[in-house]
């Protein structure tokens, strides 16, 4: 493929190199470490560039085959839609909903975990006995206190996201811990596993409550 491109007047080049194998490793995944390799080789300037492009990059749902999206399709269950809601239009949405969604009920979940062991804000309150994460969240200080600040703070990530994430991916830059890598292939698997998680985490927090509202008793002791 490089001779042909020189037969059409384009030069030889490390960029032209990283991105033939690239394209070559999108069909067999064995070249995809030769890849890595000629990226490795590039000048600075070119690895700079090429990095701020695969930023700029939004998956739009025009045109969007739901079984070609990379980030989130993985074994054993491939392209995740139980219910069959995505299509080639709303793509991209779900996929923002899904990824904020995610998020949050990771974070829930480990504040369920926490708050059943040591819960000092709501002994504070002086509502009664904590009974668990659920029941507790309805006592009257918390319909009075902690329901108005969340609905706040809930519209106020929305409106952010919408002025922030006008293409709606759900991203919002959000790397706390600085964990994002420069190599493609290692960001689309941290992309993978936060997506996986946080599909993890919505069903377990959403079974946690059921089960705790169902029980009148905290799973965590």
């Amino acid at each position: 493929m490089e001779e042909k491109l020189q037969k059409r007047g384009v030069p030889p080049s490390p960029l032209a190199r990283y991105v033939l194998t690239k394209f070559a490793a999108t069909r067999d995944v064995s070249l995809r470490a030769q890849a890595k390799e000629e990226f490795a080789k590039l000048d600075p300037e070119s690895k700079a560039k090429l990095r701020k492009l695969t930023s700029d990059v939004v998956v739009r749902a025009a045109g969007v085959d739901p079984d070609d999206m990379a980030a989130g399709v993985t074994g054993p269950l491939g392209f995740f839609d139980p219910l069959e809601l995505a299509t080639d239009e709303n793509l991209a949405a779900f996929r923002g909903i899904e990824l904020k969604h995610g998020r949050v009920c990771m974070m829930a979940s480990l504040g369920i975990i926490v708050s059943e062991v040591y819960h000092p804000i709501y002994d504070a309150w002086g509502d009664g006995e904590f009974v668990s994460a659920a029941a507790s969240h309805f006592s009257a200080t918390a319909a009075g206190n902690f329901w108005p600040a969340f609905f706040i703070l809930t519209l106020s990530l929305e409106i952010l996201g919408k002025v922030k994430d006008p293409d709606n991916t759900g991203d919002l830059g959000w790397d706390p811990l600085n964990l994002k890598p420069d190599d493609e292939e290692e960001f689309l698997a941290l992309q993978n596993k936060e997506l996986n998680n946080g599909r993890l985490a919505m069903f377990g927090s959403a079974g946690i409550l059921v089960q705790e509202l169902l029980t009148g008793e905290k799973i965590f002791r």
